[in-house]
């Protein structure tokens, strides 16, 4: 690595940083363990897979992540989730929105179904006897309570399109490009529609979801393709074994085939409409299966255009609250901005970043400082829990420490030159012409032409 004036106070470890992470297994279980001190705290996380549920069924799947641990169960009424609330932190049955893709494959889709957990390990029994009873004798008859937590999560749904508009139009942007992009999609706005129409017909809707469920609960909470993360100190690893081996007894392990998903990927470039006075605006494409490859260089470029570029054309002169961007080593890119006045001067932005990039100069002053900015990012403290998922999450999307040591060395040597490089990948993906915009709703022919 060249040293230079900025770095004269400031070092960067060489290494990229250990994950700990070891493959064990329990039962026939995978399991991922993170040797990591937590001061006697078990972090799971059950990775049930997903890909046995036919696509007609998907919704229910996403219905029924909603609301499983909300339910009565055979032998409690749903206050079973107030001592759970005590002895566990957070969401538990957390939707299976973020789809794994294998690095360097844009084309691969891995859903899971995944169960989360935290608690003492003094309290593991009788908070896996819990999950057992979750997970195996959950009760769906109880027309008025599941109509009160699908309102709930349709209203969820609603204040997330304001909150979160960014993330769901980069959301809807992928699924024009990917199997995994328009799985992820189908669980916000077309979930959103099943919702509403669920309770337009509530009673009928409801007998036909209980018959859906009671296939689906088989299929999904299930040991086959199960893999564990537990991340935890060494010495309380047998205290987390001994009920685990419990639950697994407990579950199904008939096998399903895996099922085929079928998506249409083009270029929609839609128009949303919703009631917020602001836009945002969203243009990316897959620069991998443009011929295409990943490198570390691309982090400084985002920081630089988030900071540098975006910064002074999309918000100082634009007016709009921000821009982001994304270059993922699965290969999506994207461009984007949020709470923005304008459409067609902001894509146009977005179309010259090609041109800015093949002219980038700056000192190696200036350079470095991008540099530091990003090394930021990448070496930012991690708890034990995020440690923990975030090996578990390499392992799962086939990301190994040679391959972040190689994006970490492509980072702290990146040079001018190395910016300019990636100018005609831009440039291929900006000609592919996929938009996504979410707007103030009313008519406005100027954002739809925009948008053809």
């Amino acid at each position: 690595m060249r040293v230079s004036p900025c770095f004269r106070f400031l070092t960067f470890e060489k290494e990229a940083y250990d994950l700990p992470l070891e493959e064990c297994e329990v039962n026939g279980v995978k399991v991922l363990f993170s040797n990591v001190p937590t001061n006697g705290i078990l972090y799971l996380t059950l990775f049930f897979d997903a890909q046995t549920v036919p696509q007609e069924d998907l919704f229910y799947l996403y219905l029924l992540s909603d609301i499983l641990s909300d339910v009565d169960t055979e032998k409690n009424a749903a206050m079973l989730n107030l001592p759970m609330q005590k002895s566990l932190d957070g969401r538990y049955f957390d939707r299976c929105y973020d789809v794994c893709k294998k690095r360097m494959y844009p084309d691969s889709s891995l859903p899971k179904f995944r169960v989360k957990v935290k608690a003492l390990t003094e309290k593991l029994p009788k908070v896996f006897a819990l999950l057992e009873e979750i997970l195996t004798k959950s009760s769906f008859t109880d027309g008025k309570r599941i109509r009160a937590l699908i309102e709930q999560e349709e209203t969820s749904i609603a204040l997330g399109l304001q909150r979160a508009a960014n993330q769901i139009i980069v959301s809807r942007l992928d699924s024009y490009l990917s199997d995994a992009g328009a799985y992820t999609d189908a669980g916000i706005l077309p979930f959103y529609s099943f919702l509403k129409g669920f309770q337009e017909d509530f009673d009928n809707n409801l007998k036909k979801m209980q018959q859906v469920f009671a296939g689906l609960l088989t299929r999904v909470i299930n040991t086959n393709h199960l893999i564990a993360s537990v991340t935890m100190a060494a010495r309380d690893y047998d205290a987390f074994v001994v009920p685990f081996k419990q639950l697994l007894a407990s579950l199904s392990k008939k096998k399903f085939p895996v099922q085929k998903y079928h998506w249409e990927h083009k270029a929609k470039n839609e128009g949303l409409m919703s009631a917020s006075q602001v836009q945002y605006v969203a243009k990316g494409a897959d620069y991998m299966r443009l011929g295409y490859a990943y490198t570390g260089s691309m982090n400084v470029l985002m920081t630089m255009l988030r900071y540098d570029y975006f910064w002074t054309k999309i918000r100082v002169q634009g007016g709009a609250y921000g821009a982001f961007t994304n270059f993922t080593n699965t290969g999506f890119m994207y461009f984007g901005s949020y709470r923005d006045p304008h459409l067609k001067e902001t894509l146009d932005v977005f179309d010259r970043t090609a041109e800015y990039v093949k002219n980038f100069d700056a000192s190696d002053r200036e350079m470095d400082k991008f540099i530091i900015g990003t090394m930021s990012t990448v070496d930012a403290p991690l708890t034990p829990k995020m440690k923990g998922e975030l090996a578990a999450s390499c392992y799962l999307r086939g990301f190994t420490k040679a391959d972040r040591q190689k994006a970490r060395d492509e980072i702290l040597n990146t040079r001018q030159q190395d910016i300019r490089n990636l100018a005609p990948m831009i440039d291929a993906c900006m000609k592919e012409k996929y938009l996504m915009c979410l707007w103030w709703g009313r008519s406005d022919s100027r954002r739809k032409r925009c948008l053809r």
